[in-house]
């Protein structure tokens, strides 16, 4: 019987004798296979008389009979057994190897005395040259069995057996020579009284050796409250027997789990020195390591924890490694998703798609390194999202436009819950304004049809606060005004405000006293804002133009389309002026005026529509005072005045409220004393 190994572009086969093999990626399996699909120790493969019955070992893609995934099976001949991307097809009866005691024997020649000579039985069944020591020599032993009265010796990697016979019982058939006449029969001989002697001493030395008792329970139980306590080291003067084993590994998972380290190694290192050739006892150690370094920063160091979790894993399937395992690199499988849900939303961020952008980073829960790692894009995304609703719903608000309005309205309330009473508030607002709009357009159409009634009553319900009140009023006027005022109203409407004051003096109706009122007081807006524009003073000229068009709400009214144009150019007005602030922040910084430097890159801030054109060389600057108080804590031993000239100018660069400006603050008064001292 035997295996036809298909594996990547090469084929070769694979004997089966009785017994039990084990094949996988690791070294040590009895059929290694070159394949990352493939687990350490994937598949157990059992011959008996007759049967060859194939096992899953608890691998993570599993094996497949005849295109079938199955947990265990017994073959038949033809069966094709699919263990990751490698195929072994199995021959079963036509190319099969009989039972061991029906086997062709090989009989090997033996000299009892110099006159007699033995002869080669069989040389088609002679194993070639340096088969009989298989690739894993250390771990495979050459075998020696008794049977029906006769020796044989097992060739480890074939499975053959050579017979040892005395000279006189092996008789070459006539025209053969015998096996001590050639110097291939003279090596094997050779060979096979290495191995026999090799055997015998190694056999010896662990004899020799004294083994250490195991445990009993009270022994254990007494050493493992010691050692939880901090009071067993050393060399074990008894092993653990496997069941105080496998809670000792247990015991140390567990103190790993809750982040005592310090308990998890020496537990583990107890494991490897009760067990030196167990491999979870020192994969547990290696991942006590680099436990304490991967809790800190969980991206630099998760590749190694998760290889390490597959590894234990793959290899000891008792209840508490498989449970232990599972959680973390389930925990870590979770964090990879999240960390795409991030990278994803960097690009929507980046692309100016906030809402999408912010959808994505609600998937991240809290407390998650994730948001520990990219907490800036985090503030940024929820922070612009913000900003870019409330730009949307003002702009939406300032057109009139109160469907739009409302539906910025109802982001802001489901995104923001510190936000959910305010934007209640104004959906209720929106919902009015709509109405109020409503009767506008009713009472104008009164108003075309000589309705004067209807148009009295739908204009007086509109109350103040209302954007429309004030058109509502002036409806009202201009409907009972005479041609005077409708004169005036007209001249205003063209933008000639003062030629409409000069003809409303001396009229002392209520229409001509509010057209009045209302014309200087959107005049005082108007050059209110051209004077803050040409000082720069552009934060003040947008509130202005912004306080014009919603005093004045006549869209054929020329202040209130100047005043929504420079509303539309303001940003990029504020824009080019706080890239100006920025530069001459910057100049300020190469020569260390940093309190002028700070006022600067703030005010460009503020002045940036988008709110960070300031906030990166702000930035900057601080992260540059914190690396000269890191520098002056190197150099604080060597040179104290250097160190003291470092703290110095961290403290003018770091803001007061920062941590590192109370440290250099603290540290450089501490030196000043050391210096003074001396």
């Amino acid at each position: 019987m035997k295996f036809i190994v298909h594996e990547k572009d090469r084929e070769y086969e694979f004997l089966l004798a009785n017994g039990l093999y084990i094949v996988g990626r690791d070294p040590t399996c009895d059929l290694t296979l070159d394949s990352r699909r493939v687990s350490r120790r994937h598949m157990s493969c059992t011959v008996t008389e007759g049967q060859v019955q194939v096992k899953d070992m608890g691998s993570r893609n599993g094996i497949a009979v005849g295109g079938v995934q199955v947990r265990e099976a017994v073959l038949r001949d033809g069966d094709e057994v699919q263990i990751g991307d490698v195929v072994l097809e199995f021959q079963g009866a036509a190319g099969a190897a009989p039972p061991a005691s029906d086997r062709p024997v090989v009989a090997a020649a033996v000299e009892p005395a110099p006159a007699a000579e033995a002869e080669v039985v069989d040389s088609e069944s002679t194993p070639p040259e340096g088969n009989l020591l298989p690739a894993k020599a250390a771990d495979v032993r050459p075998q020696l069995i008794q049977r029906d009265g006769r020796w044989f010796v097992v060739d480890p990697a074939t499975g053959r057996e050579v017979e040892i016979v005395p000279a006189q019982q092996a008789k070459a058939p006539a025209g053969r020579k015998s096996l001590l006449s050639t110097t291939k029969g003279k090596l094997i001989i050779g060979g096979l009284a290495i191995i026999v002697t090799l055997i015998l001493v190694a056999a010896l030395i662990k004899t020799s050796q004294p083994k250490k008792p195991i445990m009993t329970d009270a022994q254990y139980k007494e050493f493992i409250g010691n050692v939880l306590k901090g009071e067993q080291t050393g060399e074990l003067a008894a092993v653990f027997s496997g069941r105080q084993y496998s809670d000792v590994i247990k015991r140390s998972l567990d103190a790993l789990d809750r982040g005592d380290t310090m308990t998890a190694a020496r537990l583990a290192v107890l494991a490897v020195k009760s067990r030196p050739k167990d491999e979870t006892a020192r994969r547990v150690v290696e991942l006590v390591r680099v436990w304490d370094d991967w809790k800190k920063d969980f991206w630099a160091h998760w590749q190694k924890v998760q290889g390490i979790l597959e590894d234990l894993y793959e290899g000891d399937a008792s209840p508490a490694v498989q449970e232990f395992t599972k959680t973390y690199k389930d925990f870590i499988d979770k964090e990879r998703a999240y960390s795409q849900y991030a990278d994803e939303a960097r690009k929507q961020y980046a692309a100016k798609k906030y809402e999408e952008a912010w959808q994505g980073l609600l998937h991240v829960p809290e407390g998650s390194p994730v948001r520990e790692r990219d907490a800036i894009l985090f503030e940024n995304v929820k922070s612009d999202f913000k900003r870019h609703i409330e730009e949307q719903m003002k702009s939406a608000s300032v057109r009139q436009d109160w469907t739009e309005a409302r539906k910025w309205a109802e982001k802001l309330r489901d995104y923001y819950s510190a936000d959910k009473e305010r934007a209640q508030e104004n959906l209720t607002k929106y919902a009015d304004y709509e109405g109020h709009a409503s009767l506008m357009q009713q009472a104008k159409d009164a108003l075309a049809k000589n309705g004067f009634a209807d148009a009295d009553r739908l204009l007086r319900s509109i109350p103040e606060g209302s954007p429309y009140h004030a058109e509502a009023q002036r409806l009202l006027q201009r409907a009972k005004a005479d041609e005077v005022y409708a004169g005036a109203l007209a001249l205003y409407n063209q933008g000639a405000s003062d030629e409409a004051l000069k003809s409303l003096e001396g009229q002392d109706s209520a229409a001509a006293r509010t057209l009045k009122l209302h014309v200087e007081s959107v005049l005082a807006l108007y050059n209110k804002a051209r004077d803050a524009q040409k000082k720069l003073e552009l934060l003040d000229a947008e509130q202005y133009w912004q306080q014009l068009t919603e005093t004045e709400t006549d869209d054929n009214n020329q202040y209130r389309k100047e005043g929504l144009r420079e509303l539309a150019r303001m940003k990029d007005l504020r824009r080019n002026y706080a890239r100006e602030l920025v530069e001459g922040g910057d100049e300020a910084f190469k020569t260390e005026q940093f309190e002028k430097t700070r006022t600067l890159y703030k005010k460009a801030t503020d002045m940036d529509p988008d709110g960070r054109m300031g906030m990166e060389p702000l930035a900057h600057m601080e992260q540059q005072g914190r690396m000269d108080y890191r520098r002056a804590l190197v150099k604080e031993q060597t040179d104290p005045k250097a160190a003291l000239q470092l703290l110095g100018r961290a403290c003018r660069m770091l803001p007061p409220d920062d941590k590192y400006y109370n440290w250099a603050l603290d540290k450089k008064q501490e030196i000043e004393r050391k210096l003074e001292g001396k």
